[in-house]
């Protein structure tokens, strides 16, 4: 009986192990693995998970993957991945800069606030964690536009000369929702508008539109077409404008804004690193600035006010031809959704040709983002000539 039952264990091991081997061999030889199912991983994926084949509503599955818990600790750093600062892996102490390469697109939830992390779903870029944005399920609703602040630069087209231009709508009772950006719909005289995508500031804020195309008339014939936003409705006319040059700009790196608030103050804020600005021909220019950027001052589980000074100089800091008062309100750190804030000013001066133009900031350690060029979440700078 004994000899019998241990040769149906050693059977049963055999067994096993067998099962583990074609498994394993089985996963080695496949490139692409469906997981929750027997169904084929679609053909574009190395990982697939799916109960079924997608349904009516193209879902594939009732259930969802749980990613990574992990407490993040350093924003240029694969912490705890590879140790803490001071008890580095040695492997990664001497290869760092590989192994932060061959890491691009590691993914994990980060489960505390701790200095610049908040909880929630971050993605390491290579070089530093980024935060995927959790924007609040929520309906983005406004309470109004302001149709009569509306703004188009440049407000001047020309018959058969391609046209590129940006439309502003100021909005008020804005509720911190996420709203689409439109597919791209023809206004009039070959005009083209679409709205571009971004999440709604918490009151007052802007909506930004692109238009485009190539005019069928030449300014000052105007082109009048409505708006409509989140059921508001403003009545636009351009091309009338007295606009004739329109120049963009965006900064050449991330930039931490800080200094006093002293009456010379000026004399020693923060040049922002915009691309180099010379100017080509004299006369009177407006420069819209749009900052946007993580404000690392802001306290935790309390609201509070930040003044900021924005200033516009010519050739040195000490030729200061226009300045502003920024009065930011930060929502508390805790609330990982409002941690990141824009503001767009304009200032304006009177320029010689070859002058260079400076704009410098001060304030408390406001990180204003370099960002992408095809992106609204930067800081970019729109001047022109009066």
């Amino acid at each position: 009986m004994g000899t019998k039952f241990r040769q149906t264990r050693k059977g049963m091991i055999s067994g096993i192990i067998l099962l583990v081997a074609v498994f394993v061999f089985t996963q080695t030889v496949r490139s692409q693995v469906t997981i929750g199912s027997t169904i084929e991983p679609a053909k574009g994926t190395l990982l697939d998970l799916k109960e079924y084949e997608p349904d009516s509503k193209n879902g594939t599955s009732t259930k969802g993957m749980i990613q990574s818990r992990v407490e993040l600790t350093v924003r240029d750093e694969l912490y705890p991945m590879y140790g803490v600062s001071g008890a580095e892996d040695a492997d990664y102490a001497a290869n760092k800069s590989d192994l932060k390469k061959k890491h691009t697109g590691l993914t994990v939830f980060n489960i505390a606030n701790n200095g610049d992390f908040l909880m929630g779903l971050h993605i390491w870029d290579g070089a530093e964690w980024r935060k995927i944005d959790d924007s609040p399920v929520l309906k983005p609703e406004i309470s109004s536009l302001v149709c009569g602040s509306a703004s188009i630069i440049p407000n001047r087209y020309t018959l058969a000369t391609p046209y590129e231009g940006v439309l502003t709508i100021p909005y008020l009772g804005g509720n911190g929702g996420t709203y689409e950006g439109t597919a791209p719909q023809p206004v009039d005289h070959g005009l083209y508008i679409e709205r571009i995508q971004d999440r709604l500031a918490i009151g007052g804020g802007e909506v930004m539109y692109r238009i485009f195309g190539t005019p069928t008339v030449s300014s000052p014939a105007p082109t009048a077409f409505n708006v409509e936003f989140l059921g508001k409705v403003c009545n636009v006319s351009m091309g009338s404008g007295g606009i004739t040059s329109l120049y963009v700009k965006n900064l050449t790196s991330d930039v931490t804004v800080t200094g006093g608030y002293s009456s010379e103050a000026y004399k020693t804020a923060v040049a922002l690193p915009f691309e180099e600005i010379i100017i080509t021909e004299a006369g009177s220019y407006a420069f819209a600035v749009r900052l946007y950027g993580k404000m690392t001052n802001a306290t935790t589980n309390v609201t509070a006010r930040y003044p900021y000074y924005i200033y516009l100089q010519r050739n040195d800091k000490t030729n200061l031809l226009d300045a502003a008062e920024i009065d930011i309100v930060t929502a508390p750190q805790s609330i990982p959704d409002y941690q990141d804030y824009s503001y767009s000013i304009v200032l304006g001066g009177m320029f010689e040709q070859g002058d260079r133009v400076i704009i410098s900031m001060g304030g408390d350690k406001w990180v204003l983002k370099q960002g992408s060029p095809a992106s609204p979440v930067r800081t970019s700078l729109i001047y022109w000539k009066l």
